[in-house]
């Protein structure tokens, strides 16, 4: 379903925890309790020189300066990879020694930013990826596609596999979602500009240029917010940690160029022309991430510095710079071949230090200007220019939101279920009771999960939830609810969860939509439910039992309870009764038909409960329909 991104964010300050009170011998408790922690931030540094002047650099030989005080690495890894020397067979090198440093293997994420991708950077840039591919993700390396299209999509999570990669990049190429065609027509924009600048007056091309550049600025920081919020897939990931990023037409001052040739007095302010990057840096920074920007649509027609294409050019080109260098990486232009870009982005990996750092006396969740300098003579470094202590709060956040985009999982992801059960319909919107669960935990000693739930509907998000739980037994369902509207059309839950000690994330989603109208038949929806033991999540609160809804695939157990809940609603405001007949068919149930009045409510909720072992294993059908309506609704379940 292809609904519109939005970025999520998280009340981290709620933190639920449970320990103990899943425990039959000790006494029930729930409390606020939270645990927090420094741990010490890292940066890596990229090292040039002679050969022999690069390798061995200790913590006294880095001078380092983080938002103006001086800082001393608490340790310095040297991750720079020295060739072993030469053996002859008069003197051999002695086993294990000489041997290379093994450098750390580096996670790559390339990203397609569709909405500043001319088709032929479209194009060029999977060309270029798919050369790229081979060259990087080799020796343990490893990668991830991203494309920001219609919505953001992870088309294949980390991998060291090249022919996973290369095989979603042709899923990429052949996907019409994940296309846009904006940056193609700006040739048709300039020109409707140049138009009615032949036409006197010229402040309607003016007014015209403003409009297209405000809608080119807006584009841009929906883009660049995208891309921050992808920089979170690296929030679990070990340096060294590299974006690449194919853009065209990410410019530091967007839409300029609509303006420069109408004149001098038709110009907007400084703060509606230029792009800050600030919080793309701060982002890089705290996930250690080195980005490098590709311009792929390749070289072009050179045009007067004064024109439309001239100032394009040159401001995008600008842009990508302003994005990549201040992150301690690069940008290329021009149609760089795959194999120079592959030199440089190795050349720079080639001699790495891993600089920590404990952050006790810095800020934290602030971006922090930061200087590192060598006092080798003719060695130079190369890094980032600010760097964020995150706190423990953001820390979680920026698991669970990655937790959100990993769409794809990798192989320590857990698969989260859910559902809904349909509440009643307020003013044309469909209320929900959301809820989604892990599977139980598997931990005998302590298992501490932040959860989290996001609902889309009508282009934006309708209702956030989040919770932290922490249970001390395996065996314990974790679910976290909550009650929702959403608006006429399609609608998505996206959850998501993060385990501290292992490192574990969970993710799922669910899909529907809301016609707006309640059908002929007067039914909307069918639940079914089941009591569960486990940590229940809602407003804050927690509970040891509940009800757990079973999803469309999900199979209910014969030893348990069954309810089914439907949603029974007047079709036309003159109906003040409903008589609502219900059967279980492949049981040979019926319930008795009720009479359910209408006058109050325009919606009345229909249970059923079938009694613990009632039902053997098998398939069945629950129906439900309202007598002398056209049509009812049925729910096919598996008994186990």
């Amino acid at each position: 379903m292809p609904v519109a991104f939005v970025r999520m964010t998280f009340i981290a300050t709620l933190a639920v925890a449970t320990s103990n009170a899943l425990a039959d011998d000790e006494p029930k408790h729930t409390g606020l309790t939270e645990r927090t922690g420094r741990r010490l931030i890292q940066v890596d540094v990229s090292v040039t020189g002679p050969p022999g002047k690069i390798t061995g650099l200790t913590r006294e030989q880095f001078d380092v300066t983080i938002g103006g005080k001086t800082v001393v690495p608490v340790a310095v890894d040297d991750l720079c990879a020295s060739p072993p020397p030469k053996s002859t067979a008069e003197n051999p090198s002695p086993p294990g020694l000489g041997s290379p440093q093994p450098i750390p293997p580096t996670s790559y994420l390339f990203y397609f930013d569709q909405r500043n991708l001319t088709l032929d950077g479209r194009r060029h840039s999977l060309e270029q990826a798919a050369q790229l591919i081979p060259l990087l993700v080799r020796g343990g390396n490893r990668a991830a596609i991203v494309s920001s299209g219609s919505r953001l999509a992870t088309l294949q999570g980390f991998t060291d596999q090249p022919e996973r990669l290369l095989a979603a990049l042709q899923r990429l190429g052949n996907d019409p979602v994940q296309q846009d065609s904006y940056a193609t027509l700006e040739f048709t924009r300039e020109r409707d500009i140049a138009d009615l600048l032949r036409r006197p007056p010229r402040e309607a091309a003016c007014g015209l240029g403003k409009t297209y550049m405000r809608e080119e600025a807006a584009r841009s920081r929906q883009a660049l917010e995208l891309l921050e919020t992808t920089l979170t897939r690296f929030s679990r990931i070990d340096e060294p940690k590299i974006a690449l990023y194919f853009a065209d037409t990410m410019r530091d001052e967007p839409g300029r160029h609509y303006l420069v040739p109408v004149g001098r007095d038709c110009v907007l302010g400084a703060g509606d022309t230029m792009l800050s990057f600030e919080k793309l840096h701060a982002d890089a920074a705290a996930y250690g991430v080195k980005l490098y920007a590709v311009q792929a649509e390749g070289m072009g027609e050179n045009f007067p510095p004064g024109s439309f294409r001239g100032v394009a050019q040159r401001d995008a080109q600008g842009g990508l710079k302003a994005m990549a260098l201040d992150t301690g990486g690069d940008a290329f232009f021009s149609g760089a071949s795959a194999a120079n870009m592959a030199k440089k982005i190795e050349a720079d990996a080639a001699c790495v230090y891993l600089l920590s750092f404990d952050p006790k006396d810095l800020p934290e969740d602030r971006s922090l200007s930061m200087d590192v300098r060598i006092t080798v003579p003719g060695v130079r470094v190369r890094t980032q220019t600010s760097v964020t202590v995150p706190s423990e709060s953001a820390r979680r956040t920026s698991m669970l939101l990655a937790a959100f985009l990993n769409e794809v999982g990798d192989a320590d992801t857990v698969a989260m279920r859910g559902g809904i059960v349909p509440l009643d319909v307020v003013e044309g919107r469909l209320r929900l009771l959301v809820q989604t669960s892990l599977p139980e935990t598997q931990d005998p000693r302590r298992e501490a999960w932040d959860v989290g739930l996001s609902v889309v509907s009508g282009g934006g998000v309708t209702r956030e939830a989040s919770g932290r739980v922490t249970v001390d037994r395996p065996g314990v369902k974790i679910v976290l609810e909550s009650e929702t509207e959403v608006e006429v059309g399609d609608y998505e839950v996206a959850a998501a969860a993060a385990e501290d000690g292992s490192g574990r994330i969970g993710n799922g989603r669910i899909t529907g939509s809301w016609p707006g109208k309640v059908p002929p038949g007067g039914i909307v929806g069918v639940a079914v439910l089941q009591p569960s033991p486990g940590a229940f999540l809602r407003d804050g609160a927690v509970r040891e039992t509940g009800s757990v809804i079973i999803g469309d695939e999900d199979p209910v157990l014969a030893d348990r309870p069954i309810a089914f809940v439907s949603l029974v609603c007047r079709t036309s405001k003159r109906q003040k009764t409903a008589r609502v007949h219900r059967a279980l068919l492949g049981a040979s149930i019926t319930f008795p038909d009720d009479d359910v009045a209408l006058d109050a409510s325009a919606c009345v909720q229909v249970r059923d409960v079938v009694p613990s072992g009632t039902l053997a294993r098998g398939t069945l059908t629950y129906v439900v329909r309202v007598v002398g309506a056209p049509e009812g609704v049925s729910r096919a379940l598996a008994v186990k």
